[in-house]
């Protein structure tokens, strides 16, 4: 091979050469380029996915407007009544939809708080309550202005139609103004009507004529009530709460007051609450105002700057025969004896009663003379157990020592005697934890176990298995 041809095949091996890097190169750009657009496809599909859920409404929003509507007027349903009020106001602000579905909602603005301060907001609730039934509580001094007052009254009458609890918290001039303007009106959903006072006292209140049209109302609860004892309105009551006071600017109410307002309702009524003082202003005798009807009885005693003696007489005057519930309440130690002495003379007033709850009550064997009567001083004493023959839950909270009640049970048992047979449930807040576990296993003994013994929480830590072994021991919160 000549010298040429030698040249020529060089040179075809180094283009061969030279093919071969150009086509691994392409290669490898191939494969690189696959892979950029493998990811360029990835970043775009992630970028879609993003974008779709960035425009997207949250689940919520897509629901149609009778399910939100629902759902809505389920919590305000399930929220405490002290809440009610402002829900609307705090449901408008989560979007405009919202807003616009809670104004058209006249059921979220059936809960009024009214005062003569905020008259702009209650022409709003006014104005969207629609027909609901309305719960509404007006609170109203002097300081607030009458005009300002009568205006705020008047924006509420002019849905009479529709009240169904209704709340007024009144000073006396307001109540002076404010009372004549009820009477003789129409409230033909009305149910539920409390009178209080107002916190700020600034005059005594008088016992104001006040008849209504009310056909419905089957509860009232009044403290030191302007209206007169006399009214109507207690005529067909089913459940009456009477708070009472004695200081410097109230006089309590009176035996008298007491029976004209029990004396229309009695056929019917089943609730009763009473806070002493009840003055009795008779010599001799009271009257006795038959309850038939009657399933709850609470009897209480307000901290007054007075301590009247002859304020006690209420436990002489109701007959309470079908009576299952009784709760006394923060009685001091003169109300407790008098309360007492009603039974030594009449036990059975209470024979009925299922459940007994007792809360700050002196519960003790020296208590005035009262162990000496019974002749025992470390117990409550026999009158006190024979007047409950059919109880089944004992309840004893705040002060009230329990294991005065229970030493007696105890000495029932160990004579042979079993009283409260039908005894289930005991709760208490405070007792000798050896004289409960006593009780308990000394009812378990004799085959009239109590079923559960609920115990404050802040007992849980205590050794109680031998008291487990008897009953089923529940807890709750401390109050």
């Amino acid at each position: 091979m000549g010298r040429k041809g030698k040249s020529s095949k060089a040179a075809l091996d180094k283009l061969n050469q030279k093919l071969d890097e150009l086509s691994n190169t392409r290669d490898v750009l191939l494969s690189r380029l696959l892979e950029v657009d493998k990811n360029i496809a990835l970043t775009r599909s992630k970028h879609a996915e993003i974008s779709a859920s960035s425009n997207n409404q949250p689940p919520i929003s897509i629901l149609p407007t009778e399910i939100l509507v629902e759902i809505l007027e389920t919590c305000y349903s399930n929220l405490p009544e002290e809440s009610r009020f402002y829900f609307p106001v705090y449901a408008s602000l989560v979007s405009k939809e919202w807003r616009n579905i809670v104004q058209d909602t006249p059921s979220l603005w059936r809960t009024i708080e009214a005062t003569p301060s905020h008259l702009n907001r209650l022409a709003n609730y006014v104005q969207k309550c629609g027909g609901q039934g309305l719960e509404i509580s007006f609170t109203a001094e002097v300081l607030d202005g009458e005009l300002r007052a009568t205006t705020a009254l008047a924006m509420l009458m002019s849905k009479i139609d529709n009240w169904r609890d209704v709340t007024f918290s009144l000073d006396a001039p307001i109540a002076r103004i404010v009372v004549p303007k009820l009477r003789g009106v129409s409230a033909p959903c009305l149910e539920t009507l409390c009178f209080c006072h107002s916190d700020d006292i600034t005059d005594h209140f008088v016992n104001l004529p006040l008849d209504m049209n009310a056909p419905r109302l089957s509860t009232m609860r009044v403290s030191q009530p302007p209206i007169d004892w006399g009214s109507n309105l207690y005529w067909e009551l089913t459940s009456l709460r009477i708070d009472s006071c004695w200081n410097s600017t109230f006089i309590p109410l009176t035996i008298d007051d007491l029976c004209r307002s029990l004396r229309n309702c009695a056929p019917k009524l089943r609730e009763l609450a009473v806070q002493l003082p009840v003055r009795n202003t008779h010599v001799g005798p009271v009257e006795v105002i038959e309850l038939p009807e009657l399933r709850s009885l609470e009897i209480s005693e307000s901290i007054s700057v007075i301590k009247p003696t002859d304020s006690h007489a209420i436990f002489y005057t109701l007959a309470t025969p079908a009576v299952e519930i009784l709760s006394l309440a923060d009685l001091g130690p003169y109300a407790w004896l008098v309360f007492i002495r009603s039974l030594m003379l009449d036990q059975i007033r209470y024979t009925n009663v299922m459940k007994l709850k007792l809360k700050s009550i002196p519960i003790h064997g020296n208590v005035r003379g009262y162990s000496h009567m019974e002749r025992d001083s470390g117990g409550i004493g026999d009158n006190f157990i024979g007047a409950f023959p059919a109880l089944r839950q004992l309840e004893c909270s705040g002060d009230t020592d329990a294991a005065c009640i229970l030493r007696t049970l105890i000495k029932h048992l160990r004579l042979g005697h079993c009283s409260w047979p039908d005894l289930e449930c005991l709760s208490v807040d405070r007792c000798d934890i050896p004289v409960l576990l006593t009780f308990v296993r000394t009812r378990a003994e004799h085959k009239k176990p109590v079923l559960v013994v609920r115990l404050p929480h802040h007992l849980s830590n205590e050794p109680l298995e031998a008291i487990e072994e008897y009953a089923r021991v529940e807890y709750y919160n401390d109050p």
